[in-house]
């Protein structure tokens, strides 16, 4: 794992305010087990700028590493962990509990475009495309079963405050992280990559941002992010 606490603490100083975390398998580099990923933390801050924060090779995807991740930023920050954080993550159960757990005044939210996938994929895997199109609301017959499972599962469930996007303009998804992971695949030939050329990349990547933060220190703007240099 590699946090960067020069970074980390220019964003804090630009009013870091939100923290948008997603891991991709196909970075996993090929020395390593395979049921891991790499993870990338990213901070928003109150200018508008985006840059990661944190990267995390691990071999495992349980609730115990996530706790690792999330508890090491926890650390850095210290005192500067913001009153009113907000976490935006994808509905991996594991990361969703130890984010919790090591930010438990944080509002946590989960990722607008996964959830609406996992539904679709669901809808297609029941067959039941057909019997819902054109229809507005739920038969009568099934009202009470549908009105239990909303409330057991969305309303009162653990993942009630996660998916509920009204009001919410921006940073509805975990978009900025995967595109700065698409951004990466750009640099390997292969999926798995070595480690070494893994790391390398990574490094140039930070090099790059620590050199752009300073510019955008209190710039008034929109969500920015970072222009990465081609390599």
């Amino acid at each position: 794992m590699e946090m960067i606490p020069e970074r980390l603490r220019m964003a804090a100083q630009l009013v870091l305010h939100t923290l948008v975390a997603n891991g991709v398998h196909s970075f996993q580099p090929r020395q390593l087990k395979r049921k891991g990923q790499l993870y990338t933390v990213h901070g928003v801050c109150s200018n508008g700028v985006e840059v990661p924060l944190l990267y995390a090779i691990s071999s495992k995807k349980t609730e115990q590493v996530y706790t690792t991740i999330f508890g090491h930023m926890r650390d850095e920050l210290g005192a500067a962990v913001p009153i009113h954080l907000r976490i935006v993550l994808d509905y991996e159960k594991a990361a969703i509990n130890a984010v919790k757990r090591v930010f438990p005044h944080a509002t946590v939210q989960g990722c607008a475009f996964h959830l609406a996938q996992a539904w679709n994929r669901r809808r297609d895997k029941l067959v039941l495309r057909r019997f819902i199109k054109g229809v507005e609301g739920v038969p009568k017959s099934l009202e009470a079963v549908v009105g239990y499972h909303q409330r057991e599962t969305w309303y009162t469930g653990m993942y009630s405050g996660l998916w509920d996007k009204f009001g919410v303009e921006e940073l509805r998804t975990t978009n900025l992280a995967e595109s700065y992971h698409s951004q990466l695949n750009a640099l390997f030939e292969v999926d798995h990559p070595t480690l070494d050329k893994l790391i390398l990349v990574l490094r140039d990547f930070e090099v790059s941002t620590t050199t752009i933060m300073p510019v955008f220190r209190g710039w008034p703007s929109k969500t920015t992010a970072a222009t990465w240099p081609e390599m």
